[in-house]
């Protein structure tokens, strides 16, 4: 993902978010997903998405294009959209430029930080072990976490490249644990989507859920904690503060 894609709050807006200094926590190691948790993005990849899949003749509902994309890798909905419409993309990277252009021209929707959460990233990276991982490429995660400004905060991040299956598969939480060389089951992970909630659960991992108001509802039963702000003092909490 290209670091022009997002518009960026100023370090007033990061400022304005009031977390306490974490001193201790009971994890070894923290995991962040990227898209609907560390950026509002869901909502201009579906609009993007759309136009694009539009452009090569292909007009699918609203609600079809969400199922196929939210919490999904990059990867598994080319499979998806190449099962259906076969031919109409040369391959992954053909799908996400197509998007990118979308989202680039003058008037294309952009992708916005998710304040709070990028406050408690940087906070728990302080303590432990902090990466990314996501259904994005790798490029587009860096880039991302170019963007956010946390690149020196995390221990690696990982794209959909990175892990043998996309969510709700746990491949890439558990390949992120290994990497760090901790326990799944001392990991806390963020989410904000179902699927992403039963890969965590199934790494056998502690799940935080993020259920922002205005945001695409998401089934987040699973999670050990669901919240509307990551700097929620439940998360503190939960976190062993």
């Amino acid at each position: 993902m290209r670091s022009d894609l997002y518009k960026l709050l100023d370090e007033s807006g990061l400022n304005a978010i009031h977390l306490p200094v974490l001193e201790k926590t009971s994890f070894q190691a923290a995991i962040f997903d990227l898209d609907g948790t560390l950026i509002n993005s869901e909502g201009p990849y579906l609009i993007a998405l759309r136009t694009a899949l539009a452009g090569r003749g292909v007009n699918w509902r609203k609600a079809d294009v969400n199922r196929l994309l939210y919490g999904r890798s990059w990867f598994d909905v080319y499979l998806t959209i190449e099962t259906m419409s076969p031919g109409l993309f040369t391959g992954v990277n053909d799908l996400t430029d197509a998007v990118e252009r979308e989202m680039l021209a003058p008037d294309g929707p952009r992708p916005t930080m998710i304040a709070s959460s990028v406050r408690l990233l940087t906070a728990l990276a302080t303590l432990i072990p902090t990466s990314i991982v996501s259904g994005s490429s790798r490029a587009q995660v860096l880039g991302a976490a170019a963007s956010l400004g946390v690149v020196s905060d995390l221990a690696l991040c990982l794209g959909f490249e990175d892990y043998e299956a996309g969510k709700p598969s746990p491949s890439g939480f558990k390949e992120a644990a290994r990497q760090m060389n901790v326990l799944a089951s001392s990991c806390v992970v963020f989410e904000d989507s179902s699927v992403g909630v039963a890969a965590a659960r199934r790494a056998g991992m502690f799940c935080i859920g993020l259920a922002q108001e205005g945001a695409e509802q998401q089934d987040l039963s699973r999670a050990h904690l669901v919240v509307e702000d990551l700097c929620d003092p439940a998360v503190l909490k939960a976190l062993g503060s």
